[in-house]
Parts: C-alpha cells; sequence; structure tokens
C-alpha cells in the first residue's frame, strides 16, 4: 500500500507501484530474479487545493539486488526523441504509454489538461521520459534520467530531470498533478549458437523480510523534496515442476 509524504510538506505525493509482465517475453513480471516493468502511478496535490509547484527532478530507488542495465538494449538518442520519437526503434520504449495531467495558466486562467508520457532507452547510459500535452498548453518536453549506484535502498537508482516549462509570462511553471512511469524494456541478443537476454530491470533473486520496496524523491522548483515508498509483497516462488512431495 502506498505511504503518503510527510505530514510537515506542503505538497501531497502519493506513488502506487506495481511489477508487470514485459510485453512479449514470457516468465518476466513479479518473478524473482527476472526481468520485470515496473509502473509507478504519482498523485500530486498542493496545499490547500492549489496547484502544485512545478517539478524539478524525480529519483527512483530500487531495491538492493535489483540490475538495472541498459547492455544490449535497443537505444534511441536524446535529440532523435525530442524531435521525432514516432521515428525510434519500437524497443527502444521502455513500457507503454503513460497518462498524466497537468496544470497551468493560460489567457489568465487556470488550466488543467491531460496529456500522454512514454519513456525510452537512450544512448549513452541514459533514459528519457518525453512528455506530451495538448493545446493549449501543447508541449513536447524530454526529461533526461541518469542511471546511478548506492540508491536510498541501497540498489539502483534513477534520477530524472525536468526541464521548466513556461506558461504565462510571471505565472508559475507547467505542473504535474498525475504522472504514469514505466520502466521495462528487453532483447534477445545471439552470438552463434548462443542466446542471451537483456533487461533494463532485472529483480533481485531473493526477497527479503516479506517484501519489495520502491522509493521515490520528488524535489520541485520552491526546493522543497518530497520522498514516498510503495510496498510491493514478495511472489510466490513457483513449485518445481515433478517435485517429489515428502512423507513423514
Amino acid at each position: 500500500m502506498a505511504l503518503p509524504a510527510a505530514a510537515l510538506a506542503q505538497t501531497s505525493v502519493t506513488a502506487t507501484a506495481s511489477l508487470q509482465p514485459l510485453p512479449g517475453r514470457h516468465g518476466t513480471g513479479d518473478v524473482p530474479g527476472a526481468g520485470a516493468l515496473l509502473r509507478i502511478d504519482y498523485a500530486i496535490a498542493g496545499a490547500e487545493a492549489a496547484f502544485p509547484p512545478p517539478l524539478a527532478s524525480l529519483d527512483v530507488s530500487l531495491p538492493l539486488g535489483t540490475r538495472l542495465s541498459e547492455e544490449g538494449l535497443t537505444q534511441c538518442s536524446g535529440p532523435r526523441i525530442a524531435r521525432e520519437a514516432e521515428s525510434c526503434p519500437v524497443g527502444s520504449r521502455s513500457g507503454g504509454h503513460g497518462r498524466e495531467t497537468v496544470a497551468g495558466t493560460h489567457l489568465a486562467e487556470q488550466l488543467r489538461e491531460e496529456g500522454i508520457d512514454q519513456a525510452y532507452v537512450g544512448s549513452g547510459d541514459r533514459l528519457y521520459l518525453l512528455s506530451l500535452d495538448p493545446d493549449p498548453f501543447a508541449t513536447r518536453t524530454l526529461a533526461a534520467g541518469t542511471p546511478a549506484a548506492g540508491g536510498l535502498l541501497g540498489g539502483p537508482q534513477i534520477d530524472f530531470t525536468l526541464p521548466a516549462v513556461e506558461t504565462a509570462p510571471g505565472a508559475p511553471d507547467l505542473a504535474f498533478e498525475a504522472l504514469d512511469l514505466s520502466l521495462g524494456a528487453w532483447s534477445v541478443t545471439s552470438r552463434g549458437r548462443k542466446r542471451r537476454a537483456h533487461y533494463l530491470i532485472r529483480l533481485p533473486r531473493r526477497c527479503s523480510r516479506g517484501s519489495w520496496h520502491v522509493d521515490s524523491t520528488l524535489t520541485f522548483q520552491n526546493g522543497e523534496a518530497v520522498t514516498v515508498a510503495d510496498t510491493l509483497p514478495c511472489p510466490r516462488t513457483p513449485a518445481r515442476h515433478g517435485a517429489k512431495k515428502r512423507h513423514r
């Protein structure tokens, strides 16, 4: 169950995480030691029903033992994603489209609009999150993510830096009220008769203390930082086919 942000924070954030199978790849998902698609749904609310402050960065920390790697994966460069993401190889997409809600000022009116986002495996050891928002904002923004070791949970961490998006003169930049982040890609490479599977995220082989944890730290333009966590129960280890029962 998702845990709310600290009570002292002016901005309220919840994060709901789930582990899902990778499309087209059997045996992945909520399985120890397997590749997985990690989806995190964020809900952000400002104080006293006001718009939240614009988001400056998003850091996602994964459990100890998680492997995060772009080795062997199909990639697309940041400039190409920003210019014409539709031309990127399908294999470079990380998960499916997510939905987002943005809030801002247009012609002195405060508006909320729903858009879509899509993560990509980029070149140069980078991940990217492309946000597409409709009129009247009509924005196309690209957030760059950098994998790093030594996150809050002892495992790898992904640090996304979000660009500021102006709305109206003198008004706050565009803010997120909802954001869906999907991280997960796979490929298979061949060398002679050997085939090797590559995953962006590979889960730990062991699930300690009965659960997996995913932490997220959201830092806003006003300097406020909010850390939220979600706990995922350990999956049941599938029984081995043909295993013999023990008799007392």
